[in-house]
Formats: C-alpha cells, sequence, structure tokens
C-alpha cells in the first residue's frame, strides 16, 4: 500500500496542548489572584489611610490637652478669663468624643491615669471658677501633682498612638508583601511554561516545515513525471483513436503491423519500437533507447496490449456483424442482404443460362401454429440441410424469408434449368411426425431464368416473388416459370390489391339496405346490411366480384368491421324515426366472416361499439353461415357468449347444409334464414315446397324465428303466408337501397299498405 500524501500542517502535540493548557490555568490563575487581593488590598489602603485618621484624632486630642494645659496656667495667673479655660475644654471634649475605626471613641483609648487626672482639672476647674484669682495660685499648687502627672500622660500618648500606627502599617505591608510574592511566583511559573512551550512549537514548526519541503519536492518530482506520463497517455489515445478508427476492409493483420509501427512512431517521437506479427499475434519491440524509464516502457507495452486486444474485438464484432448482416443465423445460408452483395460475382461465369429456383414451404404457418416455432425452426434446418445435399459448392444458396429460399444454379438450357427444379421439388419433400401427427412438408416452385449481366439483384428477386406467386395459385407443390406475360398479369392483380386497400382507407364502401317485412301487420322490421363498391372509373361494384379478392388479400377482418361500424349507424339514425315507425324496434342484420368469429376479441369489438353508440344488442342480427358456426371452438364460444349477451344470432342462407339440420338444436342461434335457392325454381324443376315446411317445422321445434330470402313475386309470398313465414325479404318488395333512399321507401311501403 502507498502512502497517502496529503498536505502537511503543524500539528499540536499532547504534551503541548498540556503546557498550553497549564499556561492558559497559569495566567487564569494570575488575573483571578489579582482580582481576588485587589479587594483585601484596597481595604488595606482604607485600614492605613483610617489609622492614620485615628493617629490625628490622637494628635488632635494630645494637642488640646496641652492647649488646656496651658489655658489652665494662664487662668490661674488671670492671664485668660475661666471663659477660655472653658473653650479649650469643650475643643478638648469634641476630640475625645471622635470616633476612631474600631468603633471606640478617642476618650476610651485614653490611659485611666490620664481620664483621672483630666477628671481632677474638670474638678479644680468647675471648683476654682467662684473663687477669687488670688487663691487659685495656692490651689492650683496643690493641684501641681497632678498637673504634671496630666501633661506626662498627654505626652505619653503621642508615643502609644504611634507605636499602634506603626504596628498597623507593617502588619498591612507584610500581607501585600505575601501577595506580591505570589503573584510573582505565578507570573515566573506562567513565563516559564510558556517559553518551554514556545520552544517547543518553534522545533516542530522548523521540523514541520522541512518536512513540508521534502513533500513538495517530492510532489514536484511526482508531478514531472506525471506530466510526462499524461503526455504519454495522450499520444497513446490518439494512437488508439487511429488504431480503432481506421477501416477493416480489404485490410490483412500484416497490413495493420505496418500501419499501428508507423501511427505509434508518430505518436511517440521520440521512441524506436518494432511492431510485428509473431503467428497471428501482435508484438511490440523496444531498440535501446534511454529516455524512456522502466515505468514508461511497461505503461507503453501494456497500452499497446490493451489496444491490441481492442483491435481484435473489434475486428471479431466486425466480421461478426458482416456475417450476421449478410446470413441467416438460423441456417448459415446468404440472406438477401447476402445475395445482393454476392449477386456481382455471378456476372464473371462463363456461363449465360443461369436458373434461379425460388423456394417456398406450403402451408408453413400451420406447421408454425399447430406444432409451434421450435418445431418450425427445426423443419426449417431440416430443409437446408436436404438443399446442401441436393446442391453443389457451385450453387448459390440464399434464405429470403421465413420459409422462402432461393437456389442459384448454372444450367446449359432452359429445358435443363425446368428438369433440375422439378427434381429438386420432387428431392425436398419429406414428412414430419410431431405428437403423433404426420404432416407431409411440400414445396411451390418459381424458377426464373435469367443472365447476370442483364438483372440487377432487386430485379431477379421481383421476377421470383411473381414467379412464385403464380405458382402459389394452385394448390399443393405448385410449379411456374416467369415470363413476361405472366408479370404483366400478376402486376395487374397487384393493382386490384393496392385499388382494395385504398378503398377501405378511402372510404370508397358502402352500405346497401334490403328491408325485411312482416306480413301479418305489413310493418319494415329491420333491414339486412349488404355492401358495394363504388369503384372510381368502374362504377358499382357488386360483392360476388370483389369479396373473393378480399380474402385473398386478408382483407376480409378490416373490412367485417367497417361493416360493423357503419351498420350500426343505420340503429343510430332509427331514432330520428321513433314517431313514424310506432316506437317498435328496429333490428339491423349484419353478415359476419367466418374469419372474423375466429379471432378472440370478436365478441369484445362487437360490445365496445354497440356501447359506443348506445345500441340495444337485441337490435343487432349478426348473420353467420352454417359452416361457420362449426368451423371452430372459438367461433362457437364467441357466439355463445354473445346470445347471452341479447344480440339476435342468426343463420344465414340455411338450407344449403342440409346435412347440418339435425345438429341445429346443439347451436347458439335464434333466426333461420331461409336460402333464396329453396324458393326460386331452377331450370325444368319446381320449388321443393316440401323442405320449406320442414324447415319451419324445425324452427317451431326449436323455438326459432324463420325469415325467407329471395322473395320474387306474389304466389311465393302467399306460399309462405300458408306455410306460417311471415318475416321475409326479396326483390318482390325491394331491391338493396343506400340509406338515404332506404327510409323514403320504408314510409312510403307502410303508408300505402295501411
Amino acid at each position: 500500500m502507498g502512502k497517502a500524501i496529503g498536505p502537511t500542517v503543524l500539528r499540536l502535540r499532547t504534551g503541548q496542548v498540556a503546557l498550553l493548557l497549564i499556561a492558559l490555568l497559569g495566567i487564569g490563575a494570575l488575573a483571578g489572584w489579582s482580582v481576588y487581593s485587589s479587594t483585601p488590598h484596597q481595604v488595606e489602603k482604607l485600614a492605613i489611610l483610617a489609622e492614620s485618621n485615628d493617629a490625628a484624632s490622637l494628635a488632635y486630642s494630645q494637642r488640646e490637652s496641652f492647649n488646656l494645659a496651658i489655658s489652665l496656667e494662664k487662668w490661674v495667673r488671670s492671664d485668660l478669663t475661666i471663659r477660655d479655660v472653658e473653650i479649650s475644654r469643650a475643643l478638648l471634649g469634641q476630640r475625645l468624643q471622635v470616633t476612631l475605626v474600631n468603633g471606640n471613641s478617642t476618650y476610651d483609648v485614653m490611659t485611666s491615669a490620664y481620664k483621672r487626672e483630666l477628671a481632677v482639672i474638670d474638678s479644680f476647674i468647675r471648683t476654682e471658677s467662684s473663687k477669687k484669682s488670688s487663691n487659685r495660685v495656692t490651689d492650683f499648687l496643690t493641684l501641681s501633682s497632678h498637673y504634671e502627672n496630666f501633661l506626662t500622660e498627654t505626652r505619653r500618648m503621642s508615643k502609644s498612638i504611634q507605636q499602634e500606627s506603626l504596628k498597623q502599617v507593617n502588619k498591612v505591608v507584610r500581607e501585600r508583601t505575601r501577595v506580591e510574592f505570589y503573584q510573582s511566583g505565578i507570573l515566573l511559573f506562567v513565563i516559564l511554561t510558556s517559553f518551554v512551550l514556545a520552544w517547543w512549537i518553534t522545533r516542530d514548526l522548523i521540523r514541520t516545515f522541512r518536512t513540508s519541503r521534502q513533500i513538495l519536492d517530492e510532489e514536484q518530482k511526482k508531478l514531472g513525471e506525471a506530466t510526462e506520463m499524461l503526455t504519454l497517455t495522450r499520444s497513446l489515445d490518439y494512437f488508439q483513436g487511429l488504431a480503432l478508427g481506421t477501416s477493416l476492409e480489404n485490410k490483412t493483420d500484416e497490413d495493420f503491423a505496418l500501419y499501428f509501427e508507423e501511427k505509434l512512431r508518430d505518436a511517440i517521437p521520440a521512441t524506436e519500437l518494432t511492431v510485428r506479427l509473431i503467428n497471428g499475434q501482435y508484438a511490440l519491440e523496444f531498440e535501446d533507447n534511454t529516455q524512456l524509464s522502466d515505468r514508461q516502457y511497461e505503461f507503453i507495452y501494456d497500452r499497446f496490449t490493451e489496444i491490441i486486444q481492442l483491435h481484435l474485438a473489434r475486428t471479431r464484432l466486425h466480421f461478426e456483424a458482416q456475417y450476421r448482416a449478410h446470413h441467416d443465423l438460423l441456417t448459415g445460408f446468404l440472406n438477401e442482404r447476402g445475395f445482393a452483395t454476392r449477386y456481382a460475382e455471378l456476372n464473371v461465369l462463363t456461363t449465360n443460362t443461369t436458373a434461379a429456383i425460388f423456394i417456398d414451404i406450403d402451408r408453413f404457418h400451420r406447421i408454425n401454429d399447430s406444432m409451434g416455432f421450435e418445431y418450425g425452426d427445426s423443419v426449417i434446418l431440416e430443409v437446408a440441410n436436404r438443399l446442401r445435399e441436393l446442391t453443389s459448392t457451385k450453387d448459390t444458396l440464399v434464405k429470403l424469408s421465413s420459409d422462402e429460399f432461393l437456389v442459384i444454379r448454372h444450367c446449359e438450357s432452359e429445358t435443363g434449368a425446368r428438369s433440375e427444379a422439378l427434381k429438386l421439388q420432387s428431392a425436398l419433400q419429406f414428412t414430419v411426425t410431431n405428437k403423433g401427427i404426420e404432416f407431409k412438408v411440400t414445396f411451390t416452385l418459381g424458377l426464373v431464368i435469367f443472365a447476370p449481366q442483364e438483372l440487377t439483384s432487386a430485379s431477379l428477386l421481383h421476377r421470383g416473388a411473381l414467379a412464385r406467386n403464380i405458382a402459389q395459385r394452385q394448390i399443393r407443390s405448385g410449379f411456374a416459370i416467369y415470363s413476361s406475360d405472366q408479370g404483366q398479369e400478376y402486376v395487374e392483380s397487384l393493382a386490384e390489391e393496392f385499388a382494395l386497400r385504398q378503398a377501405i382507407k378511402l372510404n370508397e364502401f358502402e352500405l346497401y339496405y334490403q328491408p325485411v317485412i312482416e306480413l301479418t301487420t305489413h310493418e319494415v322490421i329491420g333491414g339486412e346490411a349488404l355492401i358495394r363498391w363504388n369503384r372510381p372509373g368502374f362504377g358499382l361494384v357488386y360483392p360476388d366480384e370483389f369479396l373473393p379478392s378480399i380474402r385473398d388479400l386478408d382483407l376480409h377482418v378490416e373490412l367485417g368491421e367497417w361493416v360493423i361500424e357503419h351498420s350500426l349507424r343505420l340503429l343510430v339514425n332509427a331514432r330520428l324515426f321513433e314517431n313514424e315507425l310506432s316506437h317498435r324496434q328496429f333490428r339491423v342484420g349484419i353478415n359476419i366472416d367466418p374469419e372474423q368469429l375466429k379471432r378472440p376479441n370478436f365478441a369484445d369489438f362487437i360490445l365496445e361499439k354497440t356501447q359506443k353508440y348506445g345500441i340495444q344488442n337485441s337490435a343487432v342480427s349478426l348473420e353467420v353461415t352454417e359452416h361457420a358456426l362449426v368451423e371452430t371452438d372459438i367461433a362457437f364460444q364467441q357466439l355463445q357468449r354473445l346470445k347471452s349477451l341479447g344480440f339476435v344470432i342468426a343463420v344465414d342462407d340455411f338450407g344449403t347444409g342440409y346435412s347440418n339440420l339435425a345438429q341445429v338444436q346443439n347451436l347458439p342461434i335464434s333466426v333461420l334464414k331461409i336460402d333464396k335457392s329453396f324458393l326460386i325454381p331452377a331450370p325444368g324443376k319446381k320449388v321443393d315446397q316440401q323442405l320449406v315446411i320442414d324447415i319451419k317445422q324445425l324452427a317451431d321445434n326449436l323455438n326459432l324465428r324463420v325469415i325467407a330470402e329471395g322473395v320474387e313475386d306474389q304466389t311465393m309470398e302467399n306460399f309462405l303466408l300458408e306455410t306460417g313465414i311471415t318475416r321475409v325479404q326479396g326483390y318482390h318488395y325491394s331491391k338493396p337501397l343506400p340509406e338515404k333512399d332506404f327510409w323514403g321507401w320504408v314510409f312510403n311501403f307502410e303508408s300505402s299498405s295501411h
């Protein structure tokens, strides 16, 4: 693992942090002590000041005591009056009453001798104030000892006060000295701690700077190497772009080796190298060169190996893509694109007669539908294997679509080509078995004789499609040779197909309605929708002319949905004539193609449309053939569901499948429509009236209604009335009419009947 390189910064050690904390604590303690000691110091100063005041008070008391003594002597000598003495005594009394710091008065701190002598003097003053001055001298002599003692005590007062004051000052000085000592000690400790911390951090800063400088030098060196590697990487990226961007077409491995060497030398000019192809592998060789480091050599070799691997992978993908683009992955044959590419090679052949045999597997979709796509693929593989066995390496094999193949074979004559194609058709046939079901696989062939110089591949495929489609008009194992006349015929067929498809898109179809009449009431109870094609340039085209083509082109489902949607609109318009129709339900008959019933969503489609237009299901009669009723289970289930939802199910052209009369009771139907062939006599024959009577009895037994189609005259109407069939339609009443004429005919008919 490499050492991670990051920014080098000074990081405090644990001891440094501890010293820093101690210094901070010392500074805090010094500050706290200063704050703490400032108050006592102030108190001490105040105490000294107070002591000075006390000393002054005592000094004043001493002075006033001396003044009293002087005044007393002068009074005795009669130099002062008693008033002066009393004033001196009063002043002394004031000084003796001053309150000191300790709460006592100045008098309280005087000695007892002083107090006693002062009391004697006060008594002398009171006694002598009333005597004559001549007696005072004599009396004063008796007081002299007391007077001397008073003076002595007064003098002593000064010394005591001085000693007491000095004592207090000394105490304060000692306290202040102790505080200053502690503060000095703390300050010295903080200074020493800060010095040690500063020295330690300074040393680490110097070391960190040296380390950072070393790392910076290393990083600059690495940056230089990285810059060189980045330049080398860019050069190799440029080479990679050239190597992987060059075309792979028409180049050999040797060509690529020379190309790689040239471009690699251009990308790294300072390097002498050679690219060799050894045993199909690209190898890179370096010549002596001191300008590159071992790391750079190794990097160039690794990148070259990586680029070569990408090149080889790209080459494999290219050829795989080319193969997939030009071949069928299931059989390995050429596909249509591959054939178009290969077709140019046919121009260099010596023979001018070339046979293109287009092969189509008959009913292959039924194999897929009934046996599954996986089994269908196995059949395709079997056909491909048989084609390989029946052709030579000179032949070209192509798979055009899911079940279409093409064999290009060179023949001597057209007759020989036809013979070989028929032999191939016969030899290809085989039988497959799956889940106990045998299925014979046959083939339809279309043969095109051509000269490669005269046709493009697209033209050949077009002619082959025409020949194959002509051959498919036969039931099975069809065979056809392309000719220009047949091509023209098929083109016309395609034009017909295009016209039909456009007719649906451009809404060229129209619905005509033939009335259904109730003879007992002479009312029109509905109409059968019949389709017509109003083809531009041709006029009105009847269903017999275009419906077969519609089925062949698989357009019957799309057209059937169009018929259903537009038929329901008749019922929507019928609401406009509710009063004229006496509010009776009007029913429309819609012919349903059998292929529509095979669609699982057919019932949902019908229901969706009736809900869309707000139409009652019972107003819709779905007319189907007997064949459609029994063709598939899906159709049967669809009709059962529709009948349960209220739709009317009618069997159209009933009787043409007379053998199925016994099965009618099992079918989900409501109405039987007797085919007009039973009502219109054939040449030389009469109408089989008994058959019509039998159908009516069968319907009555099964509780089914009957509608007779193709009523052409009054005689037939009379017969139907005698038989009990009262619902009819036919040309005796009206031919099919467009909707714009239909409603007018309805009202005219009912008006004339009443």
